[in-house]
């Protein structure tokens, strides 16, 4: 028998047949020394081993910018007896003491190493900027594990049951920490100097409040990618429930001051 790493946290469980796979989804008291800047920590204990196969997709690496909220579960219950959003029929069902598809696809997820965004925005991390300027809001493109829209793939085979997952993520949200949020559907791109005051044209804000009053006089600003993932099985498209990745950073928004 084989256990792979346990991450401390939340632990859901999810069995089916023989194979049982333990799900920890970082939480409050969670620390990035335990699941680092990953959506899903995950241990899987397997009869006979892991017996995982080769497929696409990957770790990234780097960690996230600031804190965020938790990730949406997209995990059921305990004893729920399958994954939380996906058809149910002969993938969530064991026989012959070996793995459900369903339970093969958590641990090809898993194995994804989803990450959590890099958020950045104008003004900078702490720096001040102006009532009705416009601000421009991005996060990092470069690791398909934080960005992905084209989706990233993982195939797995554990015994004779094979899946391959795609995750992909269509849509950002950002809480401007003025009580307003908006969701774009593309990254954003980053701010040149040369940009000026010019809006952003692809994710962009303007605050009409300063954040005077705030802790820190600051606004907490995050960024949720919003995650969507299936899975093949047999010709079958399963749908997964949806998960999230958040990170945030801060903005000191001041008011123009004009003497007469």
């Amino acid at each position: 028998m084989t256990t792979s790493r346990l991450a401390k946290g939340a632990i859901l469980g999810c069995s089916v047949g023989l194979t049982a796979a333990l799900i920890s989804l970082p939480s409050a008291s969670a620390g990035v020394n335990e699941c680092e800047d990953l959506i899903i920590c995950i241990d899987i204990t397997t009869p006979g081993g892991s017996g995982s196969g080769g497929g696409s997709g990957g770790s990234g690496g780097g960690a996230a910018t600031g804190g965020g909220s938790e990730p949406t579960n997209p995990f059921p219950e305990p004893g729920a007896g399958g994954i939380a959003g996906a058809t149910t029929g002969d993938n969530t069902t064991g026989g012959g003491g070996g793995p459900t598809a369903a339970q093969v696809a958590v641990q090809a997820l898993a194995q994804l190493e989803l990450r959590k965004p890099k958020v950045f925005m104008t003004p900078s991390d702490g720096n001040l900027g102006l009532v009705g300027l416009p601000v421009w809001l991005w996060i990092d493109t470069s690791d398909p594990h934080r960005w992905s829209p084209n989706g990233i793939d993982k195939t797995l085979k554990v015994g004779n049951v094979e899946v391959t997952v795609t995750a992909y993520s269509p849509s950002v949200t950002w809480d401007m920490g003025d009580g307003h949020s908006q969701t774009c559907f593309n990254p954003g791109v980053a701010y040149k100097p040369s940009n000026g005051n010019d809006e952003s044209p692809l994710c962009g804000y303007k605050y009409i409040k300063t954040s005077a009053g705030k802790d820190g006089n600051k606004y907490t600003v995050s960024a949720t990618v919003n995650w969507k993932a299936y899975y093949m099985e047999a010709g079958k498209r399963y749908e997964l429930s949806d998960m999230t990745g958040a990170s945030s950073t801060t903005a000191r928004v001041g008011e123009l001051q004009i003497m007469n």
